[in-house]
């Protein structure tokens, strides 16, 4: 008898977001570290075209859950065209991640002392972003924009994941230079508690 009204209890707590599943949401932090390709292309203030492409996008940021569909990111990005021999650009991102049909990371949950979590196997998201890059041989500028970005986390544990991701960056810099990046990149994240 007890059970019969206990599992409706059991269900509201679990579905409703109470304060503690909010609590480990927000402190909710992961490191991702990324590698892809890239494409770039643009104009210079001389109206020269610009192009590289190729594998060299590397990418290194900390996420922290925000609310339960929400994931806000910070990170350092560095790019690699031609090996050591070409160009070279290394900035900063910061970005918001939106998580339509999962949770933003594992949702922990406790009632009469008996605790438990739930995760999502795949994770969709998309996301927009702000973007430095500075370049150091050839292009030698700095471009500032704004991006999008589509992808996927999936599960492997409740602390480990890989992550798929597409970004599109439209980035301007001095004298009216214009870059735009596109980016596929892998990763894998962990998961701080």
């Amino acid at each position: 008898m007890w059970t019969k009204r206990l599992k409706p209890i059991l269900f509201l707590l679990f579905f409703s977001g109470t304060s503690a599943s909010a609590e480990a949401l927000l402190q909710s932090v992961d490191f991702v570290g990324y590698a892809g390709g890239y494409s770039l292309s643009g104009r210079t203030a001389s109206n020269r075209s610009v192009s590289l492409s190729g594998f060299g996008s590397y990418s290194g940021q900390l996420e922290a859950g925000v609310g339960g569909h929400y994931r806000a990111s910070a990170g350092i990005n560095y790019l690699i065209s031609n090996g050591f021999t070409g160009d070279t650009a290394w900035g900063f991102h910061f970005g918001m991640k939106y998580f339509p049909f999962s949770w933003n990371g594992v949702k922990e949950n406790e009632f009469a002392g008996v605790s438990w979590s739930l995760v999502d196997q795949f994770r969709p998201f998309v996301g927009v972003t702000m973007k430095t890059l500075q370049f150091t041989t050839v292009l030698s500028s700095s471009y500032n924009g704004v991006g999008v970005s589509a992808g996927t986390h999936y599960t492997l544990t409740s602390q480990y994941y890989l992550s798929g991701e597409f970004q599109y960056n439209l980035l301007s810099g001095n004298n009216n230079n214009s870059l735009t990046e596109m980016s596929g990149l892998l990763g894998f994240g962990i998961r701080f508690r």
